[in-house]
């Protein structure tokens, strides 16, 4: 009685997990799709996946859902060759974790593929692409070099949307495909403020050379003017001499300060130099913050570091008559 109460909960448990996936399992015939109808929590990051594809299509203008379309479906050839590719066991732990994290991260980015910001509609485009790796034909993990960019378009036929779209087109290249077939490259570009006065987005950017330690990454926050079709400049935002000095000397105090005493790594001439970039900066009404990408200040596990000043430390060193810096601040 009880090997028979085992058979039929684990006949249950088969059927329910081929019912689970956005598929029918019967038809399951690629590594991917069988390894999806096998395990209960893939099968349930497929339903998650389709879900949020589903609902961007559902909201996506006209215009956007053939890209979004071929955007999912060069995500799904990729998946194909980088995680599916490395082995024909669909039991095997390292194919079900690149899934399951492929799969969760993808339904993060669909949700936020059509967003609303301020006044304007933000749609989130793609350039996925894969390359064999000539040098490592022979290993599981870096056959394929991949490409990945995501990147911010504004809806609309207006002078700011044609303008910002053709400049973010053109900072981030992405149009240029793979230039080195054994490194794994990806962008991600994201609208988190927009205004008629300027339009601010947060870059995030990383790269891996197969064969390395751990991949290496970096961040951003820029600020673009539709006044000039460029970024911010400096002097937009800071106008008393020897300013630099000055906020290099109050990074170091609040770094020490939040960091047990430590002093930040490197020399005092780069750190200079580092305060001074204004993609570093981080603009609102609560604080004036500069990012810092990991070996700038510390060490790699340090991970990024933010440094949050107080405007009432910095005031003095602003240029009070800057129109951008108010809307910046506000």
């Amino acid at each position: 009685m009880r090997g028979l109460m085992i058979l039929v909960a684990a006949l249950s448990l088969v059927a329910g997990t081929a019912n689970a996936a956005s598929f029918d399992c019967k038809a399951a015939k690629s590594v991917r799709e069988r390894a999806i109808c096998a395990d209960p929590e893939l099968s349930k990051a497929d339903d998650a996946l389709a879900r949020a594809y589903n609902d961007a299509q559902s909201v996506a203008p006209e215009i956007y859902r053939t890209e979004l379309r071929n955007q999912q479906r060069a995500w799904l050839r990729q998946l194909d060759l980088t995680c599916a590719g490395r082995s024909k066991d669909i039991a095997d732990i390292g194919l079900r974790n690149c899934l399951l994290s492929d799969y969760t991260e993808r339904s993060e980015t669909l949700q936020k593929s059509v967003r609303k910001i301020g006044a304007y509609t933000v749609l989130q485009y793609g350039k996925i692409d894969t390359v064999p790796d000539p040098d490592n034909q022979d290993t599981d993990y870096w056959r394929y070099a991949t490409l990945e960019v995501l990147y911010p378009q504004i809806a609309g036929e207006d002078a700011l949307a044609r303008r910002f779209n053709a400049w973010v087109r053109q900072e981030f290249k992405v149009d240029a495909g793979i230039s080195d077939p054994g490194m794994d490259v990806w962008t991600s570009v994201e609208v988190t403020r927009a205004s008629p006065s300027f339009v601010e987005v947060s870059v995030s950017n990383g790269f891996y050379g197969h064969g390395a330690a751990h991949p290496n990454h970096g961040s951003a926050n820029i600020v673009w003017l539709p006044a000039t079709g460029g970024r911010v400049k400096a002097s937009d935002i800071f106008a008393a001499p020897g300013w630099q000095t000055k906020l290099a000397d109050l990074v170091i105090a609040e770094f020490s300060r939040s960091h047990e005493g430590e002093k930040p790594w490197g020399e005092r001439a780069d750190l200079l130099k580092m305060v001074a970039e204004p993609q570093r900066w981080r603009i609102t009404d609560k604080s004036f913050a500069l990012l810092f990408d990991p070996y700038e200040l510390a060490s790699y596990a340090a991970g990024d570091i933010v440094v949050e000043l107080a405007w009432k430390d910095i005031e003095k060193l602003l240029a009070r008559d800057s129109a951008i810096l108010a809307a910046l601040r506000r």
